[in-house]
């Protein structure tokens, strides 16, 4: 799984890892660019032949599609505990559909975004929303269940981050979680000690990976990183 703040380098750091594992010959199925031309989510079979499965969250079909496009934007009127269950419930029929039927026959799945984020980002947005409220919702309890055995978190500089989200050229509105001072919120989060103590105590390794470098730096380090977990 990998995590990070808006603009951190994320999708960068999975297309990375993509083409190193695609270099082993691992032939890949793209669920976010399958929801995009199919606008709903693959079924196990449609991925069968796949061995890896490159995933993202929130999904581009269903509930995902929603969160993406209406929830999450700017001006809309959504509490955070709505798009809080959004998530989970996005997060649950991915894991039913596509994560755990392929981890069942062995596929490796490479998730841009999980439940990490919620766990980050939803206490965040309102301080009534608690850690354990968020762990017990269904989704986000079955995530944890099939804790990532890796998590890797993108590091960057929120003041960086925000000048990446800015110059983005395909940006349209803003997104309710893009302004500096929430993202300086965030990055404290994924850098504290509970964080990490919480995946751990899943059985998840956790690896920060310096993404204030230039993208090719970012790329080559997560290349570099990706063929030493395929060692292991």
């Amino acid at each position: 799984m990998v995590d990070g703040i808006d603009g951190s380098g994320k999708r960068t750091i999975v297309e990375a890892m993509r083409e190193t594992m695609e270099s082993k010959g691992k032939k890949c199925f793209d669920v976010g660019e399958w929801c995009k031309l199919h606008h709903e989510l693959p079924t196990a079979e449609q991925m069968r032949e796949a061995s890896v499965i490159i995933g993202v969250e929130p999904t581009y079909a269903w509930t995902g599609a929603a969160i993406r496009y209406e929830m999450v934007r700017e001006g809309r009127e959504y509490h955070p505990r709505d798009i809080a269950n959004a998530f989970a419930l996005d997060r649950l029929v991915l894991y039913k559909r596509c994560y755990l039927p392929a981890l069942e026959r062995g596929a490796t799945v490479l998730a841009e975004r999980g439940v990490s984020s919620s766990i980050i980002y939803q206490p965040a947005a309102d301080a009534s929303i608690t850690l354990e409220e968020i762990l017990s919702l269904t989704g986000n309890a079955m995530a944890m269940r099939h804790a990532p055995d890796h998590l890797i978190v993108a590091s960057l500089d929120p003041i960086i981050a925000m000048d990446r989200l800015t110059r983005r050229a395909n940006k349209q509105d803003e997104h309710i979680y893009e302004k500096e001072a929430f993202l300086r919120l965030l990055n404290e989060r994924y850098t504290s000690d509970w964080f990490r103590e919480l995946f751990t105590s899943h059985g998840t390794k956790l690896h920060f990976l310096n993404s204030n470098k230039t993208i090719n730096d970012v790329r080559s380090d997560a290349k570099i990183l990706c063929l030493s977990l395929l060692e292991k």
